[in-house]
């Protein structure tokens, strides 16, 4: 049952009906951020796009197909999953009695419009601590969604076993979802979803006392239970991000941060988890470092023009002759890499990525860098030849704006990508933004 704060705030919805909050959504607003080049802006955008203006500020009318419900304003954390021509969109809530509200939406027109948010039950496992970096996730196979985030518990850093949500119904409705077993002092830290053939799949950082190991366990479509954990690197870092992706033939890969080097490790399974092979590093500096850096890195999958296997990745590295952030390419399955700058001349210090692919060959590199001030940037850059060669860095953000940990989700059925961030305003609350990309020629 909702807690009396929690009810006076939020109104039990199910996706494509009205939200009753008219004075509200009347007043709230959301930052469209579009591209810098009208090159960049399909058509139907054109409209929204000002030549002039980075940034557009839309406010929303009372009709619930183009409502931006007022809950996402104060976004603290999100994961987002495409499939087909959807862009399906979790998000985290801090609440008034310090808890953390989870809602699901979802948008067939890249962005501009978005079903009425509906939300998630965690009353049968209270989120734990989550924020950019540590988000709850999200995976998606045609009308079945799980939602998964690491729940309460007494583990490291107050971490405890992870819990979920699932949807039969392309996510009109949630049901309480099995969670892995809690024990005693173990914190299920980070984790990383994806969807597989007939399953669901997920990699954390498996805390006890001071030992933290990468671990897998996979959920069949319509089980009870997850499979027993499996150990994929006994030894990895603390506190830094994870993915977890499938390749077109079906391979399942994992790109984490190591420990000793602190460079970021990347593993294969080619039998649905049943087993996996830890490749070289992703990016070899040979970094030591003896702490946690909490950056992570972006990882996608895909084929050359040609129809090679190609996979794609950014990592970041405090190396003192290396320092910055990386693109990285390989055309043997991750057992080598090639690796760029993501840009040249960036600051010192820790730089949040990702990276797309379409089906195109078109690819897109997103991060956050300190502009002058301080405050954090947007940028973007692109490649027309899957990833050999980057267009120069553009930014996405207003100038001044505080943005942090960007994403990208590839939107092949409208060749197009999706960037989303969160962004800090001046009275020091958290939003999402989202900003439509249409690749150059």
């Amino acid at each position: 049952m909702e807690s009396p704060t929690r009810m006076t705030r939020l109104t039990k919805m199910k996706c494509g009906t009205s939200v009753n909050r008219k004075d509200k959504l009347m007043n709230n607003r959301f930052h469209f951020v579009s591209s810098l080049f009208p090159q960049f802006i399909l058509p139907r955008w054109s409209g929204l796009a000002s030549l002039a203006t980075l940034a557009l500020t839309i406010t929303l009318s009372a009709e619930p197909a183009n409502e931006w419900p007022a809950e996402f304003s104060s976004a603290s954390a999100f994961d987002v999953a495409a499939e087909g021509g959807t862009v399906h969109l979790l998000l985290a809530q801090p609440t008034d009695d310090g808890t953390l509200a989870l809602f699901f939406t979802k948008s067939t027109d890249i962005g501009q419009s978005w079903t009425s948010p509906v939300e998630i039950p965690t009353d049968h496992a209270p989120p734990g601590r989550h924020q950019r970096g540590h988000d709850p996730q999200l995976a998606v196979s045609g009308d079945r969604l799980i939602a998964l985030w690491a729940a309460e518990g007494d583990g490291p850093w107050g971490g405890g076993p992870l819990a979920t949500a699932t949807s039969e119904d392309g996510g009109r409705t949630w049901q309480a979802g099995p969670g892995s077993e809690r024990e005693a002092g173990v914190g299920f830290r980070f984790p990383a979803l994806s969807s597989g053939k007939g399953a669901f799949h997920v990699v954390w950082i498996h805390a006890v006392g001071t030992d933290r190991s990468l671990r897998h366990a996979r959920l069949e479509f319509g089980a009870n239970s997850w499979s027993p954990p499996a150990v994929i690197d006994p030894s990895i870092c603390a506190c830094c991000w994870n993915q977890l992706k499938f390749t077109d033939d079906g391979r399942m890969i994992t790109l984490y941060r190591d420990y000793a080097p602190s460079d970021m490790g990347f593993a294969i399974s080619t039998d649905q988890g049943g087993s996996w092979e830890i490749q070289k590093h992703a990016g070899a500096f040979d970094w030591r470092f003896e702490g946690c850096p909490h950056v992570g890195g972006g990882l996608a999958s895909g084929q050359t023009k040609s129809g090679n296997p190609l996979l794609l990745a950014t990592v970041w590295t405090g190396h003192s002759e290396h320092a910055g952030a990386y693109i990285l390419r390989s055309l043997d399955g991750g057992h080598s890499w090639d690796r760029q700058p993501i840009a040249e001349n960036l600051p010192r210090g820790h730089i949040n990525t990702d990276i797309a692919l379409l089906t195109n060959g078109h690819a897109s590199a997103t991060w956050d860098a300190p502009q002058e001030g301080g405050a954090r940037g947007i940028f973007v850059t692109e490649s027309t030849d899957a990833g050999k060669i980057w267009g120069p860095p553009r930014q996405l953000s207003a100038a001044g704006t505080a943005g942090s940990h960007p994403r990208l989700v590839a939107m092949n059925h409208h060749d197009a990508f999706i960037a989303l961030w969160t962004e800090t305003t001046s009275e020091g609350k958290t939003r999402l933004v989202i900003a439509p990309i249409k690749p150059t020629e």
